[in-house]
């Protein structure tokens, strides 16, 4: 096959402009750019825009490398930015590394003021791409300007009036250019100055604020289901579930009961056989994040007669081995009266437990311990549980933070706590590896998006890598100095 040549890898760039750029005093009803080859015009419509925005759109007309756009009037004195951001492609599909800028103003000036900063994802505290960033006035829907943040996260607003603004970053999920309900992700909540050279901290979390949804209903039996929810759920051992037809006439309470395996699943148990029809189920579930809800419509089917037998299936975790916090579990593949079942040590002492239908959460923080499990039928099984748990500990410092997390490096959540008067702690760790993350507001881990208009979402920290010998003590310090958080080890 003969060769096309050398591989194209070089964006477009714009050769010629009309008016010229940083052209003054000027009041174009055109502007016309001719580009260094021929574009993607899908992608130029998609990466342009214009601010102050236009009160229409320009219309677009393209001949050869050359696009003329056509211009509504222009205001007086104004600094007009076109940007076309790192979508714009050429017809090989090589994109701008970097967003081409085009200024000119309809006054004697051109503005230079800037304003500048990162986008950081609570998740990792990582900078977040793709991203919209508005800068407002006192609607915090309508942006005055806009950009977004490049692949490390990065925004940066040039040619902008001597004036003060609110920042926030939004997910805009249609591509207008507007805060439309729901996606407003985080927010600086004091003005800025266009003129200052300061690096600002935008921290975001995409906090869902929707309840779970129940996806789906399954007959075990006449008398068992088990339902299936739009994300992992929890629910209260207090918690008193009741099935109820359309007419609110009956009102059947059922035992509910979740194995740790599988979050999304809550499965149900009635006293009696249930008829078929359309009932509520009520009681209150809520997902990780807090969001609750209480009423869902649940279709009952004709199923079998309840012949299900509830049998041992195991211990949770399976490998015996428990993280610091983590509780050991018996497993049985159905619902069971409490009292038939009996847990023991090796002596033969009945241990402490919480009881849901089908799992026993036993209570103990041994680092080493057997459990025996005595069946109704006469035979018992056993497990050895250790805690995996060190002899080291992380003792630290972080004024003006109310909560911490421990993670791994992977992000995973392997103990909270509050931070009291500026300290915390976590004890008995094995040698490794640690990441902190710190709250400024949250007292749960969730993090705080701040409030309508212009709350300030909540600063976040998220350390270096904690290298945490064995059988030690870190003490570790977060210092918040005129040049941001400064962290601090000692072993």
């Amino acid at each position: 096959m003969p060769s096309g040549g050398a591989e194209d890898s070089v964006p477009p760039k714009i050769d010629r402009a009309l008016p010229a750029e940083n052209s003054l005093n000027v009041s174009p009803n055109k502007i016309e750019w001719t580009f260094s080859e021929y574009v993607n015009h899908a992608t130029f419509q998609r990466a342009l825009s214009i601010t102050p925005p236009l009160k229409n759109p320009p219309k677009i007309s393209w001949k050869g490398r050359t696009v003329q756009l056509i211009l509504d009037s222009l205001a007086q004195n104004t600094t007009y930015v076109f940007k076309l951001d790192a979508g714009f492609a050429d017809m090989h599909n090589v994109a701008l590394k970097t967003p081409i800028l085009y200024a000119f103003s309809t006054g004697n000036q051109i503005d230079k003021g800037e304003i500048k900063g990162r986008i950081l994802g609570i998740e990792n505290g990582k900078g977040v791409a793709d991203l919209a960033v508005g800068l407002f006035k006192e609607n915090l829907l309508n942006p005055i300007f806009t950009t977004k943040s490049d692949a490390q996260g990065d925004f940066n607003f040039q040619y902008l009036p001597a004036d003060s603004f609110y920042v926030a970053t939004f997910l805009d999920r249609n591509r207008n250019k507007t805060v439309d309900e729901g996606e407003v992700f985080g927010v600086l909540g004091e003005k800025i100055t266009a003129d200052s050279l300061q690096n600002h901290q935008i921290w975001t979390g995409f906090v869902d604020k929707s309840p779970p949804k129940l996806q789906r209903n399954r007959m075990l039996s006449e008398r068992q289901f088990v339902t299936q929810f739009s994300e992992n759920v929890d629910f209260s051992p207090e918690t008193v579930f009741q099935l109820s037809d359309s007419l609110g006439q009956l009102k059947l309470q059922i035992q509910a009961f979740q194995y740790p395996q599988n979050k999304r699943e809550i499965r149900f148990k009635s006293l009696t056989p249930l008829l078929a029809g359309k009932y509520q189920l009520n009681g209150a579930i809520s997902d990780s994040l807090g969001n609750l809800a209480t009423t869902f419509p649940i279709q009952i089917s004709p199923s079998k007669p309840d012949t299900l037998v509830s049998r041992f299936t195991g211990f949770y975790p399976k490998d015996g081995k428990l993280s610091i916090k983590e509780m050991p579990r018996v497993l049985f593949s159905g619902a069971f009266l409490a009292g038939s079942v009996m847990v023991t040590d090796t002596s033969n002492v009945e241990l402490e437990a919480d009881f849901l239908p089908a799992i026993y959460t036993l209570k103990t923080d041994a680092k080493i311990f057997k459990i025996r499990v005595k069946l109704s039928n006469g035979k018992d099984t056993s497990q050895v549980f250790i805690r995996n748990i060190g002899g080291s500990k992380i003792l630290g410092k972080a004024p003006n933070f109310s909560y911490v997390q421990l993670l791994s490096l992977d992000g995973e959540i392997l103990a909270s706590t509050q931070i009291l008067n500026g300290e915390f702690s976590f004890l008995e760790l094995l040698a490794g590896q640690y990441r902190l993350r710190l709250f400024e507001k949250s007292i749960n881990g969730i993090f705080q998006l701040g409030e309508y208009p212009f709350g300030q979402s909540e600063k976040v920290h998220i350390s270096a890598p904690i290298e945490v010998p064995a059988n030690w003590e870190v003490e570790w310090v977060l210092n918040a100095g005129t040049r941001g958080a400064q962290e601090r080890e000692e072993r």
